[in-house]
């Protein structure tokens, strides 16, 4: 699965103790220790009993662990993508990484997660909690259908979809139905895929 942590402009450094850790893994500081001896988790430069905590976040994520709010500054975004496929996954990185940067602009972290479309997007939607979903999914499908129905009953979640040109022509036309607050082309050109992202992620 893909993950990042995306910042947006200078962040001010800010340093955990060995026991703040612990508590915001759910470990114990034996355990912490540890990792900073395997250099799983880098110390700071002038103490090596302190460690940055986006080095902690991104220890958590790719580990797939819960997220303590305490870590996480002010106006922090999260965003889940998916796909029918790991492979579909790692082919749209390049796309991942840009509307990640454009949700970042006007927030101090974003944490991006992904998954694939089923029963493992649906557990990933609830314990993730993210702001906004992205479905890459080239032909309407049962889990797509039952994907947005979910988000349906999330009003908080704002929902893109990417579909090939038929489904979006049938959508356009009422031929099909689906509930996504934006629906894209997967060929949109990226100039304008910039604009109206931009414009969605700040309204």
């Amino acid at each position: 699965m893909i993950r990042g942590l995306y910042y947006s402009g200078k962040q001010q450094q800010r340093l955990l103790t060995i026991d703040e850790i612990a508590k915001a893994c759910r470990i114990s500081p034996k355990r912490v220790k540890g990792l900073i001896a395997m250099k799983i988790l880098r110390p700071a430069a002038n103490d090596d009993n302190l460690v940055d905590v986006g080095q902690v976040l991104w220890f958590l994520l790719r580990n797939n662990m819960p997220v303590a709010s305490s870590l996480l500054p002010p106006k922090t975004g999260r965003i889940l993508f998916l796909a029918a496929s790991s492979t579909e996954l790692r082919e749209k990185e390049e796309t991942f990484d840009h509307i990640c940067k454009l949700f970042s602009h006007d927030r101090n972290l974003v944490l991006a997660d992904s998954a694939t479309l089923g029963r493992q997007a649906h557990l990933t939607i609830l314990t993730f909690d993210p702001d906004v979903v992205v479905v890459f999914q080239r032909s309407f499908s049962k889990d797509l259908s039952a994907t947005c129905d979910l988000l349906a009953g999330m009003p908080n979640v704002k929902t893109v979809l990417f579909v090939d040109r038929a489904t979006k022509l049938a959508l356009d036309n009422g031929l099909l139905t689906v509930s996504a607050d934006l629906v894209f082309a997967e060929n949109l050109a990226n100039d304008r895929l910039t604009s109206e992202l931009r414009s969605f992620f700040t309204s």
